[in-house]
This record gives C-alpha cells, sequence and structure tokens, in this order.
C-alpha cells in the first residue's frame, strides 16, 4: 500500500515527504470509491476512517479529512472529552491542525486517555502501524520536533512503570 511506502521513509530518513503522502491519499481514495456513505458505521469502518484522517493529517489535507469525518458522521455532534473514540479523536487532532481548534493541552488529555486504552491492545494485535500513527499525530502536535525512533519510544510513555524496560525508564526521565 502507498501509506505504508510514505511511513516507511519517514521512519528510514526522519524526512516527512508530505508529496509523498499526497500520493499514497490518491491512491487509497480511488480503492475508497465504492464505500456506501448511507449505511450505519460498524468497528471496522470506524477504524478505517480513524487511519483514513490520520494519512489526510500527514498529507495536510485537512480539507479532505474534515469532509470524509462528515460524510461519515452526518452531521454528528462533536465535542471534545477525555472519552472519545477513534475517528473522533482523529477528527479532533485534524482540527487542531486545520484551524487551531484545541490547545496541546486539550489534544494530550484526550489522546492520552484514548491511547491508554487502545496502545498496547494495537501493538499486542499485531497493529504497530497503526499505533505509530496514533504516536506520531500526536507527537506532531506537540511543540518538540521528534525523530522517528523517538516517537516510537512513546509508546513507553503510555504503559504502566512495571511493564517499562529500565533504560526506557531512564530515557523517559531524562526527556522531561
Amino acid at each position: 500500500m502507498a501509506t505504508a511506502l510514505a511511513f516507511a521513509h519517514w521512519v528510514y530518513t526522519g524526512n516527512n515527504d508530505i508529496l509523498l503522502w499526497k500520493k499514497a491519499i490518491y491512491w487509497q481514495e480511488e480503492l475508497n470509491t465504492d464505500l456506501d456513505h448511507s449505511k450505519e458505521m460498524d468497528s471496522e469502518d470506524k477504524e478505517n476512517l480513524a487511519l483514513d484522517i490520520l494519512r489526510y493529517i500527514q498529507a495536510k489535507e485537512y480539507d479532505k479529512a474534515i469532509k470524509q469525518y462528515e460524510l461519515f458522521t452526518r452531521g454528528e455532534i462533536f465535542k471534545l472529552s477525555s472519552r472519545l473514540n477513534n475517528y473522533n479523536l482523529a477528527y479532533a487532532y485534524c482540527l487542531h491542525f486545520a484551524e487551531g481548534q484545541f490547545s496541546v493541552e486539550e489534544l494530550e488529555k484526550a489522546g492520552r486517555a484514548f491511547l491508554k486504552r487502545h496502545l498496547k491492545e494495537l501493538y499486542l494485535m499485531g497493529r504497530p502501524t497503526e499505533m505509530l500513527y496514533w504516536l506520531k499525530t500526536m507527537c506532531d502536535a506537540r511543540d518538540k520536533e521528534y525523530t522517528p525512533e523517538e516517537v516510537i519510544y512513546t509508546f513507553y510513555e503510555f504503559l504502566e512503570d512495571k511493564d517499562k524496560p529500565d533504560f526506557i525508564k531512564e530515557l523517559l526521565e531524562n526527556s522531561v
């Protein structure tokens, strides 16, 4: 998949190639031309919507992400909270990047709550790319520039201390 190439390029080079992401989005949209937006979303549709929004964010295609969200949710009222599901959290990050809605602190609070509930599960279910989309998006919203390695290490921010290796505990203590 083209988005995997865009993601791998970032991991390997540290360069988030927007043009490559835009091309990846184009091919993703070509695959999604026959989606039925009139039916209720099931859990797979919600996961796919969240990932699509996260991909649009990487491509800086915020208007497309907002349009896709509104098409699928059909006017659902959105409110930022610490109990957001995946596609609503992705939408909140999109609104932050596109329009400056929500502070980094508000997003951190909502993002941390979501990731504490879901990140380890994603990793254990063999979905590390999805896990990295979330971590990268959260790191991109912060005031610090992260290398791919640093983004990967943020995974440990969401684990209990007893589950963290000692060298990670030291890294996290030194980064604060």
